[in-house]
């Protein structure tokens, strides 16, 4: 699957939720306009996204392409704290 696909995926599996329940959507486009909840949403979907992550990697540990996408997202996140610690990026002599 192509990165162009998760926006489209993504707004199907919201649509289709969202048409499941009894939600008013003059509503939610209301609130998406200010740009408080909007931040605020996006603060929320992180939140969500970063527990199913967590699952993912919880309740699939052992899984070889689990375990690799963990490594993976300790390493962004290595890099990223690394950043906001001491203002630079490790270059790779210093992650051995």
């Amino acid at each position: 699957m192509s990165n162009k696909n998760l926006p489209s995926l993504f707004s199907a599996m919201l649509s289709e939720k969202v048409d499941s329940k009894n939600i008013d959507l003059n509503r939610v486009h209301s609130l998406m306009q200010n740009e408080k909840f909007k931040s605020l949403n996006y603060e929320i979907l992180y939140k969500f996204l970063e527990s199913a992550v967590e699952e993912f990697i919880l309740t699939n540990n052992g899984n070889p392409l689990a375990d690799d996408f963990r490594n993976r997202v300790v390493n962004k996140m290595g890099d990223v704290l690394n950043l906001l610690l001491t203002g630079k990026v490790a270059d790779e002599q210093d992650k051995h």
